[in-house]
């Protein structure tokens, strides 16, 4: 069973934690295991949360939805592709969305291509990392 967290950005700094959407649309992440006495609660940028997929990259890094990826040779042999994580209505699940010549392609994300891929950035922070030519 993976662990349900979310990532956000609160005063240009990533919080991880648990996620609560208020009435009022105000977006909070609240980190895990605090003492209930002392619960801080950070605001965040609702366009920055994303939800932590269960999955790490080949570094070991956790991959959240909205990373951008970077994917190396192996992939459906495709020779270091960019592209950024998404959940899959269609696949039910987490899934990459990038460019293959020309034309907008998607892969659900397996545990067994963990080792070939390495996030690289995020599409709040680097969304001109999408822009780089995947040829």
């Amino acid at each position: 069973m993976r662990e349900i967290k979310f990532r956000g950005k609160s005063k240009g700094t990533w919080v991880v934690g648990n996620y609560i959407k208020t009435g009022m649309g105000m977006h909070y992440i609240i980190p895990q295991n605090v003492i209930a006495n002392d619960v801080p609660q950070f605001l965040v940028s609702k366009e920055s949360v994303g939800q932590y997929t269960g999955l790490e990259d080949k570094n070991g890094v956790e991959i959240y939805e909205g990373d951008i990826v970077k994917l190396f040779q192996g992939i459906y042999l495709l020779p270091h592709k960019i592209g950024s994580i998404f959940y899959d209505q269609e696949y039910f699940g987490w899934a990459i969305s990038l460019i293959v010549h020309d034309q907008k392609a998607k892969i659900s994300i397996e545990q067994h291509f963990q080792p070939l891929i390495e996030v690289i950035g995020n599409i709040y922070e680097h969304p001109h990392l999408l822009e780089v030519q995947n040829d």
